[in-house]
């Protein structure tokens, strides 16, 4: 007898949904803060029933906790995040930043010990919120292979020093971390689904730097890799590899963002949906891009957090023309790529 996919951790192989492949995209990128509050209802009610902005407009207003699953009137590719916690500051790309400057420091004793609070976060989450044993052994066994990788490159700082293709390949963890456990997640509740590591994406030479023609190949090389895939939803990594000097340096906290964004123009996807955890767009002294208010938007790093401005108010609507116009402000080089008519 063949090997049953569980949801819930029972055999119930009548719930497992598949990506239709004769039907359009929707990329969906969800923040650190989301995975890492939100993982659950990611899991079960958006990311399993709730696909298109219009139905998920539809289920706040008529007020239902489930519809349909839109699997089977869309394609989904999901970008994570690393995963954080009730901060920032306590989020896991904050903390391998950490480990990386206490690394170069030579400090082994400060670097392990963040590493190992890191690891433990990601074991009782996998353990907390997953079902099916099965799955829960083989995410505990990534969990446990990665972060030796993490612990050897630190150990490699600590005799090469720091250099910004080391620091992009430490952070690069805490986003295997956080696809890997939502990849297990998804199949535990019923979806057919694929861990990307899209790390050795970029296979072709980067000549003039981070230019147009640099971002049209990445596109299609990322939408390849996605249709690679077949039925099954790809779970990807933010981060999309070494560049010319460095992820961090060269655009910023924002490239998970980009790299949904580069993954839909690629697909020539229908939407692209970048999910965070407040209500909207707010007005605030720097305007913040929240959720979806189109069919592409953005998010601004620089922007202020609209829940520390007593003033900040929710906007009703948003065109993509002020969109791309306050994403050009807040975030050179990056809204222009993800805002579009």
């Amino acid at each position: 007898m063949g090997s049953q996919i569980l949801v819930n951790g029972h055999p119930n192989n009548s719930s497992i949904v598949h990506n239709d492949i004769s039907r359009a995209w929707i990329v969906q990128k969800f923040g650190g803060t989301s995975v890492g509050k939100f993982a659950d209802q990611i899991a079960e009610n958006v990311i399993r029933y709730v696909q298109t902005l219009e139905t998920f407009n539809n289920m706040k207003r008529l007020k239902l906790k489930t519809l349909r699953s839109s699997l089977r009137g869309n394609r989904v590719a999901v970008v994570c995040s690393a995963r954080s916690g009730i901060t920032k500051l306590e989020g896991t790309t904050n903390r391998l930043l950490r480990a990386a400057r206490e690394a170069v420091n030579a400090d082994q004793q400060a670097y392990q010990k963040i590493v190992s609070s890191v690891e433990e976060d990601h074991v009782e989450s996998a353990k907390s919120y997953i079902h099916d044993e099965k799955t829960v052994q083989n995410l505990l066994t990534e969990i446990e292979q990665e972060c030796l990788e993490l612990r050897l490159d630190l150990a490699a700082a600590q005799r090469i020093g720091e250099s910004p293709g080391f620091t992009d390949r430490v952070i690069s963890r805490g986003e295997n971390l956080s696809s890997r456990f939502m990849q297990a997640l998804l199949k535990d509740r019923g979806v057919d689904s694929k861990f990307v590591d899209l790390s050795g994406i970029i296979k072709f030479k980067v000549p003039h730097g981070l230019d147009q023609e640099f971002y049209q190949r990445l596109a299609g090389a990322l939408a390849r890799e996605v249709e690679a895939c077949g039925n099954q939803v790809p779970v990807m990594t933010g981060y999309f590899g070494p560049v010319p000097g460095g992820l961090l340096n060269k655009i910023g906290r924002g490239y998970t963002d980009l790299c949904a964004a580069l993954v839909a123009v690629g697909l020539c996807a229908r939407e692209l949906q970048i999910w965070k955890e407040v209500e909207g767009v707010f007005t605030a002294v720097r305007l913040k891009i929240s959720l979806p208010t189109h069919a592409f938007w953005t998010d601004c790093s620089s922007a202020q957090d609209p829940r520390k401005v007593p003033t900040a108010t929710l906007l009703s609507k948003i065109s993509p023309a002020e969109a791309a116009e306050l994403a050009y402000v807040e975030a050179p080089g990056l809204g222009l790529i993800q805002i579009s008519d």
